[in-house]
């Protein structure tokens, strides 16, 4: 079977009068038909008036919107590499993408024209405005039914496709390449795993497309199959669940971060909600109300998965593909996908039996084949990849994700890892959030600082954070320190911005921060 065949024109000849991708917010939308139709015209204008090329990139600045799609597939037709832009980013931060991605045209939407003056160097990159807004441009020729065009064409499996640049919480953004033989291997792994193969699949994205998790994980999958996707520009827990429970729209899958679910399970609609259509809803990402959002969720007639990945391993690598209020509990992350291998390795990179923690290690087609200009950083030779992630196998085969190398911390000698020790206090009363770092200690070299962000009127001591941790934790993981805020920083990806906590404690030492002293502290090693 040819896997990487050239989806719009495939499925423009099967079901051309099918709704492929639509914009809830413009009542924007396009049949397979008519997506064909724009790749095709959109591909000869990048390839003869931009003069893009095979292997150049063609970036985009845009809120989420369903010409993301047609720009993605304009530039597998023509060989091009699709940068989406994270539009969260500052001027600084988006000089240093394009300066690493070079892009030959960067596309963008109405609302970024000034953003795009500030940092496109128009000796390096040509811009080219989409077909919104009362001033005509040259991307127009979508519509034009005269227009010449490009024909499908079968896309080489070892082609990158997209370039996905990573938040850079922990240093510069790194470009994850992938390639059109990864985005297939993707979407079989899916359709196995979440429904994203069945004829009648609708999926109903609120993430941002310029990350993998909105572009990636049931998006692409959904269209290689045929199916529709719709796409919300932002994302407003009002709006959601009015979409996901409307049986006219009739989405079958969404996705997001755990904080989407626990704002929209927040609503008083909520308690009555039905979703007479969703079959698969997926949420990522950890907490203290974890669990309890999960719960609420379960029994509403949708498939809650719970899975484990990244960017660059596909997005997804593992799944929970059944409803399981205690897989979360448990810190499972599921089974590997079936095209993935994954292992966990000692320091010196041998294999660890099955309970042993270590370095998780993936392996597989869907797997990122490496970073823009940076070769096969992260790679071994046999073909597994690491980025930093720390966890074990359990006997039944799931994983479970205890933290990362670039997060863990020593405290006398011992090494502790952040997700691990956060695990035992997802149930401590009155927390909202909750965060673990590494700070220094004269000591033990570090101890662990835990950043708490309680309900209101409620107080948290030191104390009840070491009775609460009372057989749950070795005593050297247990906290040394307590810290207190409104709510904890985070980057563009809503990942926890740990370096910041760390900078804070820094600057408050003796002040907002609760020591471990006399009698109370527990004995930490």
């Amino acid at each position: 079977m040819d896997t990487c065949f050239d989806w719009p024109d495939r499925h423009s000849h099967r079901r051309p009068h099918d709704v492929a991708v639509a914009t809830v917010d413009t009542g924007f939308q396009l049949t397979w038909d008519e997506l064909e139709a724009r790749v095709a015209r959109l591909a000869h204008l990048l390839r003869t008036e931009f003069a893009v090329g095979h292997g150049d990139r063609v970036a985009l600045l845009a809120e989420s919107d369903a010409r993301y799609f047609e720009i993605q597939f304009a530039c597998v037709r023509i060989g091009a590499i699709f940068v989406p832009l994270n539009i969260r980013l500052s001027a600084g931060e988006l000089t240093a993408v394009l300066d690493d991605a070079d892009p030959r045209v960067l596309v963008h939407d109405p609302g970024r024209s000034a953003a795009v003056a500030d940092v496109a160097d128009p000796e390096r990159c040509r811009t080219l405005q989409w077909d919104e807004g009362p001033e005509p441009t040259p991307y127009d020729v979508v519509s034009d039914p005269g227009a010449p065009t490009v024909p499908g064409r079968r896309a080489p499996a070892e082609d990158v496709a997209q370039i996905l640049y990573t938040s850079g919480t922990t240093g510069a953004p790194k470009g994850v390449m992938c390639t059109n033989g990864a985005l297939a291997a993707n979407a079989v792994n899916m359709a196995h795993t979440s429904r994203c193969g069945d004829r009648d699949a609708h999926a109903l994205n609120f993430v941002p497309l310029f990350h993998a998790g909105g572009l990636n994980i049931y998006c692409n999958p959904v269209l290689y199959w045929g199916g529709r996707v719709t796409t919300t520009r932002g994302f407003d827990p009002a709006q959601a669940l009015q979409l996901l429970t409307d049986d006219k729209l009739g989405a079958t899958i969404t996705n997001g971060v755990l904080q989407m679910f626990e704002r929209i399970a927040e609503l008083d609609e909520f308690a009555d909600a039905t979703f007479p259509s969703l079959r698969v809803t997926l949420f990522g990402g950890f907490g203290p109300n974890a669990p309890a959002t999960h719960v609420k969720w379960l029994g509403r007639g949708t498939v809650l998965q719970l899975g484990y990945g990244s960017t660059e391993l596909g997005p997804m690598a593992c799944m929970n593909e059944d409803p399981d209020e205690g897989a979360l509990v448990r810190g499972e992350f599921g089974r590997p996908v079936p095209s993935v291998e994954l292992r966990c390795v000692d320091d010196g990179g041998a294999p660890l039996p099955t309970g042993e923690t270590g370095e998780i290690q993936v392996r597989g087609p869907a797997v990122t084949v490496g970073y823009w200009g940076r070769g096969r950083d992260g790679r071994t030779d046999d073909g597994w990849l690491s980025i930093g992630d720390v966890g074990y196998l359990d006997d039944g085969g799931s994983v479970h994700v205890t933290g990362r190398l670039v997060e863990r911390y020593r405290s006398g000698g011992e090494n502790i890892y952040p997700a691990e020790v956060e695990a035992a206090y997802v149930d401590l009363p009155g927390v909202i959030e909750l965060a673990v770092v590494g700070v220094p200690d004269e000591k033990w070299g570090e101890v662990g600082l835990l950043t708490i962000v309680p309900r209101p009127g409620v107080t948290i001591t030191l104390e009840d954070v070491h009775e609460h941790a009372e057989g749950r934790l070795a005593r050297f993981k247990i906290p040394h320190h307590v810290q207190v805020v409104e709510q904890l920083p985070r980057s563009t990806t809503l990942k926890v911005a740990r370096n910041e906590l760390r900078a804070s404690f820094a600057e408050s030492h003796g002040a907002r921060v609760s020591r471990a002293a006399g009698p109370s502290a527990p004995p930490a090693h």
